[in-house]
C-alpha cells in the first residue's frame, strides 16, 4: 500500500506540480516468472490511488530498474527507453517568447 511519505508526496504534487509520471523502481526485484504481472497488479493499485487526484487514473506508471546487472541489462535498456518516451509524451514544454528584456532569477 501506500506509505505515509508517499501519501505526503502526492499531496505536495497535487499542489505544485503540473504533469507527473509514476516510477515504479526496482522491478528486477520480481522473479522474472511473474515480474509482468506484479507490475500489472501495482499499475492498477496506482491507477485506483490517483483516481482520486487531480493527476486522474490514466497517470502514465513507468517501470524501471535504478541498478541494473548483467542479467537485467536487456530489462534495463527496455525500461530506459519506456521512461524516455513516455517523459517526452506527458511533459510539454511551453512556449517561451524571445521577446523583451532578460529576466534572470
Amino acid at each position: 500500500g501506500i506509505q505515509t511519505q508517499t501519501a505526503e508526496c502526492i499531496m505536495i504534487g497535487e499542489i505544485l506540480g503540473k504533469d507527473l509520471i509514476i516510477i515504479l523502481n526496482k522491478i528486477d526485484q520480481f522473479p522474472a516468472e511473474i515480474r509482468e504481472q506484479k507490475i500489472e497488479k501495482a499499475k492498477g493499485n496506482l491507477k485506483k490511488i490517483f483516481s482520486k487526484t487531480r493527476f486522474g487514473a490514466n497517470t502514465p506508471v513507468v517501470p524501471i530498474i535504478s541498478v541494473p546487472s548483467e542479467e537485467t541489462e536487456t530489462l534495463a535498456k527496455e525500461c530506459l527507453a519506456g521512461f524516455s518516451s513516455t517523459l517526452l509524451e506527458t511533459v510539454k514544454l511551453e512556449e517561451r517568447s524571445r521577446k523583451g528584456d532578460f529576466i534572470f532569477s
